[in-house]
């Protein structure tokens, strides 16, 4: 067979083609861990010991003061996320705690007299 007639039957080069490249997967990110004590340490524990022994549905007899953190129902509906239960014993305790944060950000750790106790 003639060389030349090799050179023609055989397709040229494509320069700059298009390739296919498989797309890498991507791990599906982590759910952050749930507010904790461990992960809002001192002085929240001793606070919540302090307001209600850690009973995350204590309720105040005298005052109607709510929760872990014995929030008033007026301050639990002000500083609540959107979605979070309408009363605070119907509350997780990270649920609860991102409400104290919240309202830790506006007042400090004034609204719970027990905070002194604590060092806070």
């Amino acid at each position: 067979m003639h060389p030349g007639l090799v050179q023609v039957l055989r397709p040229p080069p494509v320069v700059n083609a298009p390739r296919v490249v498989p797309v890498p997967k991507v791990a599906a990110s982590a759910p952050p861990p749930p507010l904790t004590f461990q992960t809002h340490p001192w002085p929240w524990p001793c606070i919540t010991f302090r307001e209600s022994t850690w009973n995350l549905a204590a309720v105040n007899p005298a005052s109607g003061d709510q929760g872990a953190f014995q929030f008033a129902l007026g301050t639990w509906k002000e500083y609540a996320p959107v979605g979070y239960p309408s009363q605070p014993i119907q509350a997780t305790l990270g649920q609860q705690l991102i409400v104290a944060l919240r309202i830790a950000a506006v007042d400090g750790y004034s609204p719970w007299v027990t905070a002194r106790l604590c060092g806070a």
